[in-house]
């Protein structure tokens, strides 16, 4: 069922639009992220894991991990 149509008279105040879902940090989180960017923008292999162990499973099967691990490489690049 239609509502009511809206009249708008003049000197009327926008209305103000609610984001939903939308939430802003405090500030101490922000600098916390912030300071937690930095750090992987100057050393971006802290965060990545290092593989340790045999990697090879045959001829034809690829290891993903390890292809994965060149495809972060070439990003972090």
């Amino acid at each position: 069922m239609a509502g009511p149509s809206q009249v708008e008279f003049p000197g009327k105040q926008q209305q103000r639009m609610r984001m939903r879902g939308t939430k802003q940090a405090s500030s101490s989180v922000q600098k916390k992220l912030g300071r937690n960017l930095q750090e992987l923008l100057e050393n971006p292999h802290v965060a990545i894991p290092a593989i340790t162990g045999p990697t090879s499973r045959g001829m034809f099967r690829r290891d993903k991990m390890k292809t994965c691990m060149k495809e972060v490489e070439m990003v972090v690049r």
